[in-house]
């Protein structure tokens, strides 16, 4: 399929096939993202991948889920400073699909949740041709 340039209006999320096919270590990056908190309750070698999940607000339950990524959501999120104009872009908005569960976010949605770039600019750095953190348009 041909390469298609993304607009301010196309989805973007974390597409975890792409990491499987590109990176063998993806928890690497996701330990990095943790918390101070966090890192000391998870060792980076330890197999946390799958944890039965229950969300307190919906009490839906989530079997399988990522233990780090759930720890992500609903404690590192929760740090004013876990996504700040301080990272570099394409963190930061690795770090805004890890916060919000990975649902799909346009450029300008992105932007209103990192004020300090403007649209234009988180579109030149997630839809280029070269992938940052597994950031690719949704597909279909």
């Amino acid at each position: 399929m041909p390469w298609k340039r993304p607009t301010l209006d196309t989805p973007f999320h974390i597409d975890w096939e792409w990491w499987r096919a590109h990176e063998s270590n993806y928890r690497f990056y996701l330990y990095e993202q943790l918390c101070d908190v966090c890192r000391e309750r998870f060792a980076m070698d330890e197999d946390t991948q799958a944890v039965d999940w229950i969300d307190p607000d919906t009490a839906e339950v989530t079997q399988n889920a990522d233990a780090w990524l759930i720890c992500l959501m609903k404690h590192c999120a929760d740090d004013p400073n876990f996504i700040s104009s301080e990272l570099p872009l394409a963190a930061a908005v690795f770090r805004v699909f890890l916060s919000n569960g990975n649902k799909p976010l346009t450029p300008r949605q992105l932007h209103d949740r990192l004020p300090w770039r403007d649209a234009r600019t988180i579109l030149r750095v997630i839809g280029g041709r070269k992938i940052h953190y597994g950031i690719r348009p949704v597909a279909g």
